[in-house]
């Protein structure tokens, strides 16, 4: 799992100037795919970070904000309905010379993980006080369900370009608020001549990227956005992809 604190001295030292599309270029700690840790300190403002991973730079653009969902509650977890539209991250990766090169060779070592922060991105909300338990202790709730995290997928843009992507369909939120989402790519360790990539090495943040504040909202007020036509085109192109009935 994630060692947080290596992670928020990073993020921390470029907490001065993040646009929605950032790249940096910390050690991340031990991080598996279920890790939960949240990076600590303000995602509002970071940088782009001189680090690069053996010459190649990499970049996140949020080509997709979710707008709204509605609020789990104390409803089913499985009764919930995902982020709409879903977000939709691009990945593009350049040479030392700043040219964008394919990275097709790096996708199987590649994965980005989802955080909750509150609306200005100061403080990270993965984890909420929850209602007493019938013994009277303390409980705490995650905030975020779902698919938080995702593999690089190859697919064409609306203008026909082929790209890679981040894509995050099926995230839902319990509380009812405004947030952003932290989308953070990890290059996944690997042993010298191993073809495995175990979970809970040392494992490398490329880039970090936020969203635009999105909002939760009750069920019963709760209005689907219709399809996006970058959605509808992933999902032709096979993505799997929650299209709410209307």
């Amino acid at each position: 799992m994630e060692n947080s604190n290596q992670a928020s001295s990073r993020r921390s030292s470029n907490a001065s100037s993040m646009s929605d599309s950032s790249a940096t270029g910390a050690r991340g700690g031990q991080i598996g795919l279920i890790s939960r840790a949240s990076p600590r300190g303000s995602i509002a403002d970071s940088d782009v970070s001189d680090v690069s991973e053996g010459g190649r730079r990499y970049h996140l653009e949020v080509v997709q904000h979710p707008e709204r969902t509605a609020e789990i509650g104390s409803a089913a977890v499985l009764s919930r309905i995902p982020l709409s539209p879903p977000l939709i991250v691009r990945v593009t990766v350049q040479d030392p010379r700043g040219a964008v090169i394919s990275g097709h060779t790096d996708m199987p070592f590649l994965a980005a993980h989802l955080w909750l922060y509150n609306e200005d991105g100061t403080e990270p909300v993965d984890v909420v006080d929850g209602p007493p338990s019938p013994g009277g202790t303390n409980t705490t709730q995650r905030m975020l369900y779902g698919t938080l995290v995702s593999s690089i997928h190859s697919y064409k843009d609306l203008q026909g370009n082929p790209g890679m992507f981040l894509i995050f369909p099926d995230v839902s939120v319990r509380r009812c608020g405004t947030y952003r989402l932290l989308v953070s790519l990890m290059k996944l360790a690997t042993p010298a001549g191993s073809t495995v990539m175990p979970v809970g090495m040392d494992n490398t943040t490329l880039a970090s990227v936020r969203t635009r504040p999105f909002n939760v909202v009750s069920q019963s007020e709760y209005s689907a956005p219709p399809p996006t036509a970058l959605t509808n085109s992933f999902h032709r192109q096979g993505a799997r992809m929650y299209i709410h009935p209307r």
